[in-house]
């Protein structure tokens, strides 16, 4: 074979191959939801669409884990997002279709309704829609999850001097569904 007819096939080759693998699609990859289990850090902002948290200066956030007394917390939606408290749904059995049905509210949500199981829909600031099941709540002292990255050794040692509070971080199991 000649030096020219080998490369040409050999590019026709990598040609084939290349969209053996990237060319096929599956028809149902945009319907797959992005799925996780994040901790909301109390008094900390988070993004659902980025899996992100922080403080809201600056950051566009979906909810706001609100800390008010040691008794008294809320997730509170943020920059035009809302939140519907689904009674007595299975998380499972939430469908994209439902969650787009649903009349979403500004107000915020006490946690005497976010007990363990407990299931919220949300639309997020950009409309899209995702379901979160309350998983737990974390102590103030437990550092042990993989968000509490996010806490900088001042601070942490700051709150280990103070009384621990059983109900302060949110661990949320979540689906997002994106436009």
């Amino acid at each position: 074979m000649s030096n020219s007819w080998m490369r040409y096939f050999l590019l026709a080759l990598v040609a084939t191959v290349t969209l053996a693998v990237y060319g096929q699609s599956n028809e149902n990859e945009g319907d797959q939801p992005a799925k996780g289990q994040t901790v909301i850090l109390g008094t900390w902002a988070w993004d659902i669409e980025t899996d992100q948290q922080g403080s809201m200066n600056g950051r566009r956030a979906d909810v706001w884990w609100e800390q008010v007394t040691e008794k008294e917390q809320f997730l509170v939606p943020l920059n035009g997002a809302g939140l519907v408290l689904l009674s007595d749904k299975v998380f499972e059995m939430i469908t994209q279709e439902d969650l787009a049905t649903l009349k979403y509210s500004y107000n915020s949500v006490a946690n005497e309704s976010l007990a363990s199981g407990a299931v919220v829909a949300l639309k997020t600031e950009k409309g899209n829609f995702a379901k979160l099941k309350v998983v737990k709540y974390r102590e103030l002292h437990d550092f042990s999850f993989p968000e509490a990255k996010h806490m900088s050794a001042g601070w942490k040692a700051f709150v280990l001097k103070k009384p621990n509070r059983e109900n302060y971080h949110l661990e949320v199991e979540w689906e997002l569904y994106q436009k």
